[in-house]
């Protein structure tokens, strides 16, 4: 059985829409809003933001994630059509946040799989190992498409 490909460490700015939709990413920000009715939040770091469904994760918890923290979230990034009720605060920019905020990507939901308190680690040094990784993967990735063009 072959093994479920990995997360790919991807900084919240480097994601694209929709070329990203499918893919399972591994990002890290601080969450900025959470609404419990929804369990959905926003992640944001480097003047980027993101919707996050934190249902799967949450599910039995007595408290949500805390607001203001530092996270790592695994999932898979999902159409935003699959939810029609998004609450509307959580689609506004927070201009009065330092740093602020801009609003999260209208089009794309990251569905959580896994939920990390990382308070202790440096989110720019994160960012760019994230940015190295994910850069080294597409060469990789490139790479193996050309040889089995050529082979095949």
């Amino acid at each position: 059985m072959a093994e479920p490909a990995p997360a790919t460490l991807m900084p919240l700015t480097d994601l694209r829409f929709p070329d990203d939709l499918g893919e399972k990413v591994r990002v890290a920000g601080f969450l900025t809003a959470f609404d419990a009715l929804s369990s959905l939040g926003v992640l944001s770091h480097g003047g980027a933001s993101l919707l996050v469904d934190f249902a799967l994760v949450l599910a039995g918890a007595a408290v949500g994630p805390r607001l203001k923290s530092k996270a790592l979230v695994l999932g898979e990034l999902e159409s935003a059509a699959c939810y029609p009720r998004v609450p509307g605060e959580l689609l506004r920019a927070s201009p009065d946040a330092l740093p602020p905020q801009p609003a999260p990507q209208r089009n794309a939901v990251l569905r959580a799989v896994l939920l990390r308190d990382i308070d202790d680690v440096d989110l720019h040094l994160w960012e760019r190992a994230a940015r190295v990784q994910s850069l080294a993967m597409q060469e990789r990735a490139a790479r193996r498409r050309r040889e089995r063009a050529e082979a095949g």
